[in-house]
């Protein structure tokens, strides 16, 4: 079945039996992106669910004095738009492509109306947007009371998800942003971690885990 890699991914998707995961396919197309390209602006208008099969996007918005703030990134099974799916509001927020991606979309008209079809896509699709609010509030907590050490230990804790070596899609500026301080503070706090011997860089995207509970002591 075309798209059903796509649609797999997606966990509010993987209760579906097989004839719902055809009504989804039907409605889904493949576009490719290459990096730094554009999903949407910020103040654009779309009704489209955006699925991330293959790569990485940035989810991000401009601050009043012009600046770029990260707001979250999508790996493969992520998905974004889903505010606009349900509202006229223009997009909040704008997408742009780490590395060479491959998204599946999904036509708003079209999954509105399988959704009033298989109403239990709904729940979960409430239930998906539940989970990244509480994440939202969850970040500005870390960032009100962690100090940017910490949430650096933290964040390389989430991203190793059980694994020792993290490769992030992003620079170490786009790092520095999404984790809501400087570049120059950014790079002083993981020389320390390293130097304390609880990581290892490995040229700029790659990082050992040499102490995971010493990381996670510091959170």
């Amino acid at each position: 079945m075309k798209h059903k890699a796509c649609i797999d991914l997606v966990p509010m998707f993987n209760t579906l039996n097989d004839t719902g995961k055809e009504a989804i396919a039907e409605i889904c197309k493949s576009k490719y992106y290459e990096t730094g390209e554009v999903l949407f602006d910020q103040g654009s208008k779309s009704d489209d669910l955006y699925i991330v099969h293959k790569g990485h996007v940035k989810i991000s918005r401009y601050t009043f004095d012009g600046k770029e703030q990260i707001i979250r990134t999508l790996k493969p099974g992520s998905f974004t738009g889903e505010l606009s799916l349900f509202s006229e509001q223009t997009h909040h927020n704008f997408a742009t492509v780490l590395d060479n991606t491959e998204i599946c979309l999904l036509e708003g008209g079209a999954f509105k109306n399988v959704l009033v079809e298989m109403p239990h896509i709904s729940i979960k699709l409430l239930e998906a947007v539940t989970d990244r609010l509480g994440q939202s509030e969850t970040r500005i907590k870390d960032l009100g009371t962690m100090d940017v050490e910490s949430r650096i230990a933290k964040h390389l804790l989430d991203l190793a998800n059980g694994v020792k070596l993290v490769k992030i899609p992003y620079s170490k500026g786009e790092m520095a942003s999404l984790l809501g301080t400087s570049p120059e503070t950014l790079s002083r706090n993981l020389k320390r971690l390293q130097n304390n011997g609880l990581i290892r860089m490995e040229g700029q995207r790659k990082f050992h885990l040499i102490n995971k509970e010493g990381l996670e002591a510091l959170i």
